[in-house]
């Protein structure tokens, strides 16, 4: 009945199906997927993939259509040709939608950049990752540059704009993208403690993404202790090893501008208030009643 019934009418169906017409096929063939042989499958998503390769070349990416005609098929079809299919027609899109998207502290409008974060666990990671960190995140740098540079910036606001976009970002596991974040928390450091900003795409800043991606230990775990940490992650900084710990924990390791203990900058580590002493090396906590 599969061969001379089912297959004939499944094969029809998909010859007649107008992918423009926005109807989503994989509603009426997946569920024959676990009973059909593989060369069956094999002929029926070639069909599929030829009809959506004609249409995908129009496509526009305010257009979430095409992300639910083609999602489904991501483990159906070969790894190979899904990525081939998604970098021919999508991936520029998605790009051309960024270089678009104006990144604007005072008013801004997220329209481009949802249409693109609808695909994040659509796209092979790595594809998606690098759309984001040249077209998306070296905009937000750069913003967030000048607005530090600017005369007496609010870091109040500074700091609830960072975690805004933190979180609208569903990719804080991939590593890259932990490192474009925690750089743009690192210009804020930096300004808070009255040190000099480092541009964003200078030597200084791009040596600081690519040493800390060399040295980023394979587990960012640091040993549980009360107050006072045992043997840090290898290579990195006492400091680095908090805001390692502290991104793990999806919270910010910020300085409290203005705020000292014992001629050490305080810190807001979540809703805790902390001290770090690097000589020690000490993490100081204020708990309540007392320290």
């Amino acid at each position: 009945m599969l061969e001379h019934v089912v297959i004939p009418k499944l094969s029809a169906a998909v010859d007649s199906w107008d992918p423009r017409k926005k109807v989503a096929i994989h509603v009426w063939v997946h569920p024959w997927l676990p009973m059909l042989e593989q060369r069956s499958i094999e002929a029926l998503c070639h069909s599929i993939r030829y009809k959506l390769s004609s249409v995908l070349h129009a496509w526009q990416a305010h257009d979430a259509s095409a992300h639910t005609l083609l999602s489904p098929w991501k483990n159906v079809f070969d790894s190979a040709v899904w990525e081939d299919l998604i970098v021919r027609y999508i991936v520029p899109k998605l790009k051309m939608a960024l270089q678009e998207f104006q990144i604007n502290p005072a008013d801004q409008k997220l329209d481009q950049f949802n249409w693109v974060m609808l695909w994040a666990s659509t796209i092979p990671v790595h594809h998606m990752v690098h759309v984001l960190e040249v077209d998306f995140f070296r905009k937000w740098h750069q913003v967030m540059y000048h607005w530090l540079c600017s005369p007496n910036p609010d870091f109040n606001e500074i700091v609830s704009w960072y975690k805004g976009w933190k979180g609208l970002f569903p990719l804080l596991a991939n590593e890259r993208i932990r490192m474009l974040m925690a750089l743009g928390l690192d210009m804020m450091n930096q300004a808070a403690e009255g040190l000099e900003v480092v541009q964003p795409g200078t030597t200084e800043n791009l040596g600081y993404l690519t040493g800390t991606e060399k040295r980023a230990p394979k587990e960012s775990r640091l040993p549980s202790c009360h107050g006072v940490l045992g043997t840090a992650m290898t290579d990195l900084s006492f400091k680095e090893c908090i805001q390692a710990y502290a991104m793990e924990k999806g919270l910010l390791l910020m300085p409290r501008v203005g705020k000292f203990y014992s001629g050490m900058p305080v810190y807001e580590f979540g809703t805790v208030s902390v001290c770090l002493d690097p000589v020690k090396p000490v993490v100081y906590a204020q708990l309540r009643g007392g320290a």
